[in-house]
């Protein structure tokens, strides 16, 4: 089944020099810590993006699936809620365009962007065993000041995954997509909202569409196929073969960069400032989160535990991911292992000190994904079979860098 998502050694003038710390050896578990007082448990039936939070609040998306019946057109009950994290309060902000469905949304300051799809087109999709252009999702703005919602793309083929940076939508783009590619590229989009004008960032598309993009002042990051070997047709995110690379573009000076030249998988890159993260895999279960700083030109490995898993997120000194060495990287929750159950943690890293902190505890069985950091909170997903939990907890405070 087709997976809808929505889940960058050479830089432009100089080449990246090596990784600046030794790495210890491959299945060195994490250090162990206390588990941090205050986790707490936002809700169920909640999904959300890799920038879901702005200042103490999470937007998510909340589905309901109970009386769900498409083919009598009953669609899903959907709503983008907002969560206060200090005070723990929850609040519907929209439902879905009529006749939509919505994927999960992004936020900055007073403005979510999130990509919406006619639901007959979105269940077509899921069910063809044909593969078909992706479907025609659109993007969509809503202002938290007016309670408006703003129709960003009309265009008629998929425009998905948004991310929003002040005044600076950007997305993920089928509509130079080839026909014949599986898994299929995308093209990076960017939309001014002040001039309303459109821009295509990336002159192909070779943006890999099983990974996020990520945005931060004029930088924009992705994962990029063009070096990959286009033969691979298997989940590209684990696939080492497929070979994607990390790529950037400064909006400003409009000149893009590669970020990475490695013959590990380079994917699902978060960018905070001048500083990006991103997950190089080896294999299927095992890989490590990296780290680029653009002003230093210097890569760094940040985890060492070969079983890093699911996408890191960064925001400022704090790196925080999701480590799955207490069961050799499996976090899939309908497969044993030679006799192991799953089982995975988060882990926060801060720069500052060079400290290592297990947030969540780890335990056979128990799988903790998706984490997203920002400012004082974090955010992750305690996953099951029945559906996931998101839970939410409160860092200490940092002073601002």
């Amino acid at each position: 089944m087709k997976k809808l998502t929505i889940i960058l050694v050479l830089v432009l003038g100089f080449t990246l020099p090596g990784c600046s710390n030794p790495a210890p050896p491959a299945g060195t578990p994490p250090k162990t810590a206390p588990e941090p007082a205050g986790i707490w448990q936002v809700g169920a039936n909640l999904s959300y993006s890799s920038e879901c939070i702005w200042g103490n609040t999470l937007v998510a998306l909340e589905t309901d699936f109970t009386n769900a019946d498409p083919q009598n057109g009953k669609m899903p009950i959907q709503n983008i809620v907002a969560y206060d994290l200090n005070t723990r309060e929850k609040k519907q902000i929209s439902g879905p365009p009529e006749g939509r469905i919505m994927d999960t949304p992004a936020i900055y300051g007073n403005k979510i962007v999130f990509a919406a799809v006619d639901a007959n087109d979105y269940f077509r999709f899921a069910v063809s065993s044909k593969i078909e252009p992706s479907p025609n999702y659109d993007v969509f703005l809503f202002d938290l000041k007016t309670n408006q919602i703003r129709q960003l793309t009309t265009e008629g083929h998929g425009q998905m995954s948004p991310r929003i940076y002040d005044t600076t939508v950007v997305w993920l783009d089928a509509r130079n997509q080839p026909l014949n590619q599986y898994p299929p590229p995308f093209d990076i989009y960017a939309f001014d909202l002040r001039t309303n004008q459109e821009k295509r960032i990336t002159a192909s598309p070779t943006a890999d569409g099983n990974s996020q993009i990520s945005i931060s002042g004029n930088l924009v990051v992705w994962a990029d196929i063009r070096h990959a070997d286009s033969t691979v047709t298997s989940h590209p995110s684990n696939d080492p073969k497929y070979n994607n690379e990390i790529y950037g573009y400064d909006l400003a000076s409009d000149r893009e960069q590669r970020v990475t030249n490695s013959p590990g998988n380079d994917w699902a890159p978060s960018i905070d400032g001048k500083s990006i993260v991103w997950l190089r895999q080896e294999n299927y279960l095992k890989a490590d989160v990296f780290m680029y700083d653009l002003d230093k030109k210097l890569e760094t490995q940040v985890s060492h535990s070969g079983f890093a898993a699911t996408n890191p997120s960064m925001y400022h000194n704090r790196i925080i991911w999701t480590d799955a060495s207490s069961s050799n990287g499996n976090t899939d929750n309908d497969v044993v292992m030679n006799g192991q159950l799953p089982g995975s943690a988060i882990v926060l890293f801060d720069l500052s000190d060079q400290k290592e902190t297990l947030l969540t505890p780890t335990e056979e069985g128990k799988v903790w994904l998706f984490p997203v950091v920002q400012g004082n909170h974090a955010v992750f997903i305690l996953s099951r079979q029945v559906g996931g939990l998101v839970y939410a907890m409160e860092l200490p405070s940092q002073p601002p860098p």
